[in-house]
């Protein structure tokens, strides 16, 4: 019998009187933050903790396991509770993480591995946050709905990337220049806290139940069928293909950029300044998603999935090219600088709402489409953590020019994956 989805019948928040412009914003918002702060954010702030680059940069690729592994452990919050309710305890769990990583700092000073252990809580309990929220959004919107928010995603998502980021990579310079940035990133730490506990209390009150599966319908014994329906559909192969090749070329840049923007001259980076760096990422970078974003869902809108995706493809593929560009400069004016990081930004954008759209069209439909969305964005973090433990060995080689080149070449073949009729095919 197919699994018969529990409705939130009594509930205000299960019903269409709350717009979901309430809570996805916010929820992107929450689950960019804590994916930024593992994977990106973690490798500056071990670095500062003594570890060299290309330790800070493996072990911050490693901490992003769970979301390669979060498909193991979907089905249980899609048996168990509401999704709204994984939402807010992961939330509460994260401010707990996240204080506790601001004590270690503010009393300890460096804590290399303590940090690491706290930055572990925090990839899991985003994971477990990143199943929830996905598979609200899911369940509790129509597929109409689903397309008007994808662009509301990726701008809420990426903005948390780069604000949150950058704001974390800011303050740590600004508040803790005279002793080893322990202060600025105490501060750091204790902001994401608060964020976390202010979203708790916000999903707690505005968000939909969201369907869930009952037992009677959905035994547990019948889980693993559940993982291997995804691996039967229609199309498999190609879509799979496309799903990994599309996040290789952003992979290797992503741990990469900011210390290609932090190091000196000297050593093939752009030498800026912590404060810098987080002003560029709140108005160029954030500027350069917004547009990229709006552009993407308008391109889909006007063209169709199957038409767009293999422009958004070279978009993938684009920033690679403007990096390398960057790095071949004497000299990187300031209105080069910023128009660069808006562009990658752009683009960057622009290919992540075909990409978003194409795994809940090609990958999610069926049953259970919890599950099978997050073994797909499973298996885009499994990419992004192989191409991010390959990102420093290739800096350490081959500088920044090589990754950015490197980059460069693996992602073409997305292009070519990526053609029309093949789109059409997947995607019906």
């Amino acid at each position: 019998m197919a699994a018969k989805p529990i409705q939130d019948a009594g509930d205000w928040r299960g019903s269409k009187n709350v717009a979901a412009v309430c809570w996805v914003p916010s929820a992107w918002l929450a689950m960019g933050l804590a994916y930024v702060a593992v994977t990106n954010t973690a490798a500056i702030l071990l670095r500062d903790q003594g570890l060299t680059t290309s330790q800070a940069i493996l072990t911050a690729s490693l901490l992003g396991l769970p979301y390669v592994l979060k498909p193991l452990y979907a089905p249980a919050i899609e048996l168990n509770r509401s999704k709204r309710y994984f939402v807010v305890i992961s939330e509460l769990g994260l401010f707990c993480a996240f204080a506790l990583g601001g004590l270690m700092l503010g009393f300890a000073g460096k804590a290399p591995m303590g940090l690491v252990a706290v930055f572990a809580v925090v990839a899991f309990l985003g994971s477990i946050q990143d199943i929830a929220c996905e598979g609200l959004f899911l369940t509790a919107l129509d597929r109409a709905r689903q397309a008007v928010f994808t662009g509301v995603q990726s701008i809420a998502w990426n903005g948390a990337a780069l604000i949150g980021g950058g704001a974390l990579i800011a303050v740590s310079g600004w508040a803790g220049k005279a002793e080893a940035n322990s202060r600025g990133w105490a501060l750091a730490l204790a902001g994401c806290a608060f964020w976390y506990l202010i979203a708790a209390v916000w999903h707690r009150a505005v968000m939909p139940v969201g369907a869930s599966v009952s037992p009677v319908d959905f035994p547990r014994e019948r889980a693993v069928r559940v993982l291997l329906s995804f691996f039967r559909r229609a199309h498999f192969w190609p879509s799979i293909a496309v799903c990994l090749s599309f996040p290789v070329s952003a992979g290797l840049i992503d741990k990469i950029e900011p210390f290609f923007l932090i190091d000196a001259p000297g050593r093939g980076g752009l030498g800026l300044d912590r404060e810098t760096i987080g002003g560029l990422y709140a108005t160029a970078g954030f500027g350069g998603l917004t547009l990229g974003a709006a552009l993407g869902g308008l391109t889909l809108w006007r063209r169709g999935l199957p038409r767009s995706m293999q422009t958004m493809a070279a978009a993938a593929v684009a920033p690679a090219l403007i990096y390398l560009t960057l790095s071949l400069l004497p000299a990187v004016p300031q209105p080069v600088l910023v128009s660069g990081l808006l562009a990658a930004r752009a683009f960057l954008a622009f290919a992540m709402v075909g990409y978003v759209v194409f795994l809940q069209r090609a990958l999610a439909p069926g049953p259970y489409p919890t599950s099978h969305y997050n073994l797909a964005s499973g298996a885009k973090a499994l990419v992004m953590v192989l191409t991010g433990v390959m990102s420093g060995p290739l800096q350490h080689l081959l500088g920044y020019r090589g990754v950015f080149a490197v980059a460069l070449a693996c992602g073409s073949p997305l292009i070519v994956l990526c053609r029309q009729n093949r789109m059409a095919a997947v995607t019906d």
